[in-house]
């Protein structure tokens, strides 16, 4: 007996049926979700993905117990189809089973991709903190080179400020010479010291603007020396942490290196035991059992700090390669 797709599933029945095309989920989020940050939203998607399959075998175990029951049933007269009972029988526990291992499956993997999507967001949340100190730190950059730059430009213009104030002095001590040379026939003296006077006057009040227009300008400057002198302190911390770095791994390799020497030390007071115990005979084996067991220990040194920095390097290339592709995305 062939059983058709219309016995099947009832028509008024399709919109439950999850494995008809118009309740299949899409490969992506839809539009109005809240989708996760990053690349997170690809766990979250297989995690309902997973979800979805185990409710799929959930429904299609209970349709097929709800057939298994009306196969049963006394109502159905299933004289003739003897043949077939076991073998529905055998597909419906291979079912059964099928789907209790599904679900064993999913109750152990839930709790972990549960734990990686939290870590991969927790993780995002730190690279976005990361980034915005480090947008932070550029704008202090900027602010300061910005000011250190109004700073040159102020300078630059007292410049060429005290340069129009000093041809300007010269220009009036001309004119006031050629007056003076013009009134010294009628009144020589007095009006020499009056003028002289006013001179006096205009250049003490013309040298005051100075001192004033300077003091000015060395307060500003001391303002931007202050903000260079912080991001000097700020650059002086990472050279600092740098060399505390730099500083250790050279303290590692004279550590292999040291190691090394010793290895090859007792290496040579090996090959000379051996030519002892060559002369001498089996006078000299146990030193040359000692110095084996000490030349083990070396070697065992040797490759535990080899081990050790080679994982060194290992964690700094993994956390520089994680940095750059956090960087790209």
């Amino acid at each position: 007996m062939i059983i058709t797709d219309d016995q099947q599933w009832p028509v008024e029945a399709a919109e439950s049926n999850p494995f008809s095309a118009d309740n299949r989920s899409p490969d992506q989020p839809e539009q109005g979700e809240e989708e996760p940050v990053g690349g997170a939203w690809k766990v979250v998607f297989f995690r309902d993905k997973w979800q979805q399959l185990c409710r799929d075998l959930d429904l299609c175990d209970d349709k097929l117990a709800t057939a298994a029951a009306e196969l049963a049933s006394e109502s159905m007269p299933l004289g003739k189809y003897e043949d077939l009972y076991p073998a529905f029988r055998k597909v419906f526990l291979s079912l059964e089973a099928l789907s209790r291992a599904i679900g064993k499956v999913n109750a152990g993997l839930r709790p972990k991709l549960e734990a990686f999507t939290s870590f991969v967001r927790k993780y995002e949340e730190e690279v976005g903190k990361t980034l915005l100190a480090l947008q932070k730190v550029e704008d202090d950059v900027a602010r300061a080179t910005q000011e250190r730059d109004h700073a040159a430009a102020m300078y630059k213009q007292e410049v060429q400020y005290r340069g129009r104030v000093q041809s300007l002095a010269e220009a009036q001590r001309r004119a006031k010479n050629e007056a003076v040379l013009l009134l010294d026939g009628m009144q020589r003296d007095r009006d020499r010291l009056l003028l002289l006077a006013v001179i006096e006057k205009e250049d003490a009040a013309a040298a005051r603007r100075m001192v004033e227009d300077a003091q000015t300008e060395q307060k500003r400057a001391e303002e931007v020396s202050k903000v260079d002198r912080g991001l000097k302190h700020e650059a002086e911390g990472v050279a600092k942490d740098a060399k505390k770095m730099r500083n250790t791994i050279t303290r590692e390799l004279d550590k292999v290196r040291r190691e090394k020497l010793q290895l090859s030390k007792a290496l040579e007071k090996e090959e000379q035991a051996n030519r002892e115990f060559a002369s001498s005979g089996n006078e000299n084996f146990t030193k040359i059992q000692g110095l084996q067991a000490q030349l083990k220990d070396a070697v065992d040194a040797r490759a535990d700090a080899i081990g050790r920095i080679q994982a060194a390097e290992d964690a700094a290339t993994e956390a520089k390669t994680k940095q750059r592709a956090d960087m790209r995305v």
